[in-house]
């Protein structure tokens, strides 16, 4: 019956409980033969005995926690996780304690011309439109041209500066 309950108690924890749990350092885990032992230590801790009893156990909860955080929508990816995949990145939890911190831009108008030049080069111009969305990836850049640019849409603003390069 313990089991049953901590079963539970597992399943309806918030995500940034999981954090501490040991399937979500299994789950991020990057060494193969890390996460085999892991896998081991986790199976013996509810009762399995036997080491393909106890990763199939790990196993089973793993693929429950990476599909309820989506970072599998098939529910079968059990082997060691990859920072900056697809399923890592569209994951709830992303890399996680993998990620790596991007370098802040303090934006003014040599970073801004310099950003544009690099966006509207090799035919980005001729798909301003989309090339301005990518604005929204760095970070303070929309607020900076929203700032000097007083009742005008930034994104517009933007595409039509990388529209005028061209």
């Amino acid at each position: 019956m313990k089991y049953i309950h901590t079963f539970e108690s597992f399943l309806n924890e918030s995500l940034n409980e999981a954090m501490a749990n040991p399937i979500s350092d299994i789950h991020f885990e990057l060494d193969p033969t890390k996460q085999e032992k892991m896998k081991i230590a986790y199976g013996k801790s509810t009762g399995e005995i036997g080491s393909t009893a106890c990763i199939a156990a790990a196993d089973y909860m793993l693929k429950k926690f990476r599909k309820e955080i989506n970072y599998d929508k098939t529910g079968a990816e059990v082997g060691v996780f990859v920072p900056g995949t697809y399923n890592a990145i569209f994951s709830k939890l992303g890399d996680g304690p993998h990620a790596k911190r991007q370098k802040a831009i303090s934006w003014n108008k040599r970073e801004y011309d310099k950003w544009v030049k690099s966006v509207a080069s090799n035919g980005g111009a001729e798909h301003a439109f989309d090339m301005a969305q990518n604005a929204k990836n760095e970070p303070g850049l929309i607020d900076w041209v929203r700032k000097n640019n007083r009742d005008e849409d930034p994104l517009e603003v933007i595409q039509w500066a990388i529209e005028a390069y061209a």
